[in-house]
């Protein structure tokens, strides 16, 4: 139970404390029922924030696979992948290409999450140049431990 003085500019408080844990599939049902209602409500409205949200929903809910992974290898690195053209150049040719199908993978996964806009395209170049040396191709295969 938290103190409802805490935050005094807050009308309410939390009476306990708890967790819960949906399905990937369940928390997109309902975040796409929230928006699609919010839509709804903003039917009479002349305002261009309005019309960029529905546009936006519309890009998104009609995305194709290859559009959906770059805009999961974008949310990665906390970019809006409706806005390349305030990305440099390079690392829009490297999520819309140079990974090619390994945009999927837990190893880009990985870069992606923790490498920022400015270097992801040379880390991911150092990648590729450190495979071809070392001629790594795909997944080392598993190691059965004894």
């Amino acid at each position: 139970m938290d103190d409802a003085r805490a935050i005094p500019s807050m009308s309410g408080h939390f009476l306990y404390s708890g967790s819960a844990q949906i399905s990937t599939s369940d928390a997109m049902t309902g975040m796409g029922e929230f928006v699609a209602k919010v839509l709804g409500w903003c039917d009479d409205l002349d305002d261009e924030r309005v019309e960029a949200l529905r546009a936006d929903w519309t890009a998104i809910t009609n995305a194709e696979e290859e559009e959906t992974a770059f805009c999961r290898a974008a949310g990665r690195m906390g970019l809006d992948p409706y806005a390349i053209h305030e990305w440099n150049p390079e690392l829009v040719t490297l999520l819309s290409s140079k990974l090619g199908t390994r945009i999927d993978s837990d190893f880009v996964h990985d870069l992606l999450e923790s490498a920022d806009a400015t270097s992801a395209s040379a880390l991911w170049q150092w990648v590729s140049d450190t495979e071809r040396s070392f001629e790594l191709k795909g997944s080392a295969p598993a190691i059965e431990l004894l």
